[in-house]
């Protein structure tokens, strides 16, 4: 069903992309745009970027899963797998476990984006 070294090596990838690089990108960037003269310019002209990153990070999917998921629908088996890893490796806890420089990172540069004078303000006062 599914290789369970070729998933955990996928799915490292994925991690590491999306910590280090988005959620780390993600995070930089909006710092340094509070500290422009106009914050709201600077993350909109950064957001195009962060989007295209971000979408990266979702082709990056583990294939395994992807997988596994189109073979759960027609074997039960298979789609009781898919469930608990799901469950194990992608569910709320997990995601802020395993994901959380991403979560904050990202988290971050969406709050710099919909609010960027209160985070000025905060940031600098």
């Amino acid at each position: 069903m599914i290789d369970r070294r070729q998933y955990a090596e996928e799915r490292r990838e994925q991690l590491t992309f999306l910590n280090s690089i988005l959620g780390g990108f993600a995070f930089t960037i909006s710092l340094a745009c509070l500290q422009m003269t106009d914050p709201r310019m600077a993350i909109n002209i950064s957001a195009p970027f962060i989007i295209l990153l971000a979408i990266a990070g979702y082709q990056k999917f583990p294939p395994s899963i992807q997988a596994l998921r189109e073979q759960a629908k027609a074997d039960p088996k298979a789609k009781e797998l898919e469930a608990h890893i799901s469950s194990t490796d992608y569910g709320l806890w997990p995601l802020f476990k395993y994901f959380s420089p991403f979560v904050y990172g990202y988290g971050f540069f969406t709050t710099v984006l919909i609010f960027p004078e209160a985070m000025n303000n905060l940031i600098n006062n």
